[in-house]
């Protein structure tokens, strides 16, 4: 699939139309079991590094907390450009995963993870991590 090219995705009678790299998939009420159906559909396209994903939003998909989380990060491309989990019930585990992935992110430039249930000292982490390699984090 080139970046020109549409993704459709059918979950729960609801359909998400994706072009041009960019992957928003929000409010869908994706729980755990609905990620992994939507990453098995989508897994060629993150794990190929000719196809441009530039951007992915599971926002307001409340339902995938920590181990949703810790699944798709094993599939996050490492140029992503954007990433937006905000109110995906994420807690410090989670927070520790995308930290870890976020290590080896080489483009990101915007990480939205506002209304999830990181600790004080998770944000500091997530802070730091932003200020050294330069992207947007709202918290």
């Amino acid at each position: 699939m080139t970046s020109r090219e549409l993704y459709c995705c059918m979950y729960k009678n609801q359909t998400r139309v994706v072009t041009n790299g960019n992957f928003h998939f929000q409010r869908l009420g994706l729980d755990q079991p609905g990620l992994l159906m939507l990453i098995r559909e989508m897994q060629g396209t993150l794990k190929d590094p000719s196809q441009e994903v530039k951007s992915i939003s599971l926002s307001y998909n409340d339902k995938l907390g920590d181990i949703g989380v810790n699944k798709l990060v094993e599939f996050l491309p490492s140029n992503l450009n954007s990433l937006g989990l905000v109110d995906c019930n994420i807690s410090d585990k989670g927070g520790a995963k995308l930290l870890g992935w976020i290590k080896s992110a080489t483009d990101l430039k915007m990480f939205c993870v506002e209304h999830n249930h990181f600790s004080g000292e998770m944000k500091i982490l997530l802070q730091h991590i932003s200020r050294v390699k330069g992207f947007d984090l709202f918290i």
